[in-house]
């Protein structure tokens, strides 16, 4: 195609908007990158420049609150392509570039049957994760105030090594200035076969690079049970939590192999990815120079019956010091128990006094206003109800000598109020 431009006084512009050019490409692969050679030339002068485009793009930018990060049809949380790290915008949080490279889902049941697209040692990438569906926007949103879903299986894989499990992906953020500073991701995996898919483990993994990425440090905080990582001056912190209450694993990773550390330097091998899910290490780039991390959150082993299927859901935290990150910690929990609280009344949600917390064998409740047609739930991180009464006062007392050690949400609603309120059980 030919665009006469005509003739064009110097420093001015023009567009050919009303007679774009125009390219139909049928049956194009996701993702396919297309360069596009544009000549110009006139009397006695020419020249060339390149134009390179996405087209068919399967992955989308949720950007809803503070945190910005591109959600892939594959299991990839960042990029869409690790190699160049040019498909997606990575990870970003306010005006920082991106402080992630590689972010994303594995899960195996074995050293030769590990389903990831992430870091490999064949190839530069694996790509077992096949798209059954790309990611898209759902509205409304069922869960906080954006939520992309996406799904896919790993039929990439060679058949031999092959986990036959799908997984639909949900990727969702609140943009309330309380909730800015995370996103959530819950996976389903389903067990698409007539067997038992035994000694299951899955992950979440990421690499940081965070401003400086040999300059990074990270541990896992007990008391958070988080796995955080930041910079050596402290400016920036990331952190990722598995907000199910199970027995979970915190794998900090030396990219360089320090200290007996898993590496990716000379490549991610599938028996290094299943020894990392079900592998505990504390902490890494503890040199006085600190390191390249990356850091692992999973969990397993389970036992997925056929056709059924079981949930994981993980918060992506971001925040400028150590304060910012246990807030968000809590609030992300907060958020996974009760996703609708913004639909509560908010102005009254923060009145309910809750006390001793922790609590030991009972738990009282006390609200500065009248309540009516009063009843309590007791749930747990899973979202699970362990405790459910009525006809009780706007103040009480409960006894909560039959719930195991932990965290939990009180949960009071009446027919002209709603309140919530963490609390943990130990003894």
């Amino acid at each position: 195609s030919v665009w006469n431009i005509g003739v064009l006084p110097t420093l001015n512009y023009a567009n050919n908007y009303s007679a774009a050019f125009r390219v139909k490409l049928l049956n194009v692969p996701p993702s396919t990158k297309l360069d596009f050679l544009i000549h110009f030339y006139d009397t006695g002068y020419n020249s060339t420049d390149f134009l390179t485009t996405n087209v068919n793009k399967d992955y989308k930018l949720l950007d809803t609150n503070l945190i910005a990060i591109t959600v892939t049809s594959g299991g990839n949380l960042g990029y869409n392509d690790l190699v160049n790290l040019l498909q997606g915008e990575g990870l970003r949080f306010g005006n920082t570039s991106s402080i992630v490279s590689a972010l994303g889902m594995m899960c195996g049941t074995s050293a030769l049957k590990v389903s990831d697209n992430l870091y490999s040692i064949v190839t530069p990438v694996d790509t077992d994760w096949v798209a059954t569906m790309f990611v898209q926007n759902i509205v409304p949103a069922p869960l906080g105030d954006k939520c992309f879903a996406s799904a896919y299986n790993d039929d990439g894989a060679d058949s031999a090594y092959q986990n036959h499990i799908q997984v639909h992906q949900l990727t969702y953020a609140w943009d309330t200035p309380e909730d800015d500073d995370f996103i959530l991701v819950n996976y389903t995996f389903i067990n698409d076969t007539t067997v038992d898919i035994p000694s299951f483990y899955a992950g979440l993994f990421a690499d940081w690079d965070i401003i400086v990425s040999e300059e990074n440090r990270c541990w896992y905080d007990a008391s958070l049970n988080t796995i955080i990582a930041t910079t050596l001056d402290s400016s920036l912190f990331a952190a990722v939590l598995l907000l199910d209450q199970i027995p979970s694993f915190h794998y900090a990773a030396d990219l360089d192999g320090f200290n007996s550390s898993i590496t990716t330097t000379d490549g991610f091998s599938g028996s290094e990815k299943y020894t990392m899910m079900q592998t505990n290490r504390a902490s890494a780039g503890t040199d006085v120079d600190g390191n390249d991390i990356a850091a692992m959150v999973s969990a397993g082993p389970f036992v997925i019956a056929p056709s059924d299927s079981i949930q994981l859901t993980f918060a992506i935290i971001v925040g400028h010091n150590y304060h910012e990150i246990e807030s968000a910690v809590n609030r992300a929990i907060v958020r996974f128990l009760d996703p609708f609280l913004s639909l509560h009344d908010n102005a009254t949600t923060n009145k309910l006094l809750v006390y001793p917390n922790p609590a030991s064998e009972t738990l009282r409740f006390v609200i500065p206003e009248s309540l009516f047609d009063v009843s309590v739930r007791i749930l747990d991180v899973s979202g699970r109800e362990c405790l459910f009464l009525t006809g009780i006062s706007a103040s009480g007392c409960i006894d909560i000598s039959s719930l195991q050690q932990g965290l939990y949400l009180l949960d009071v609603s009446g027919s002209n109020g709603h309140f919530s309120s963490l609390f943990s059980i130990t003894r």
